[in-house]
């Protein structure tokens, strides 16, 4: 076999399902951001040990999820964007052998 295949509408499936992944982390972002690790959450001598300790985690679990919805929409247009170049090539392709073609 010569060559290679690549189904461009398979890939623009592929980025479909990959924005609706982002759109759900949009979600968990909104969600994480309703938690809240106040200091009240863990009573008089817990909030003296434990919530120095959870609050800076709570801010982690809102940056890292809203950077996995950064980078599935990056994905997304990135598989997207490919699968324009893809189709690009193959067009310019198509018109130079079909000029070629109409010239012999």
């Amino acid at each position: 076999m010569n060559g290679f295949h690549v189904d461009t509408g398979e890939m623009r499936r592929h980025a479909a399902n990959v924005r609706g992944l982002a759109a759900q982390a949009d979600t968990a972002v909104g969600a994480a951001r309703q938690v809240n690790f106040g200091p009240s959450m863990y009573g008089q001598i817990g909030q003296l040990l434990v919530f120095p300790l959870m609050a800076p985690l709570q801010g982690a679990g809102v940056l890292s999820t809203e950077a996995v919805k950064e980078m599935l929409k990056e994905t997304a247009e990135g598989v997207t964007e490919m699968a324009n170049g893809y189709d690009a090539v193959e067009d310019a392709v198509v018109d130079a052998l079909t000029w070629v073609k109409g010239k012999l």
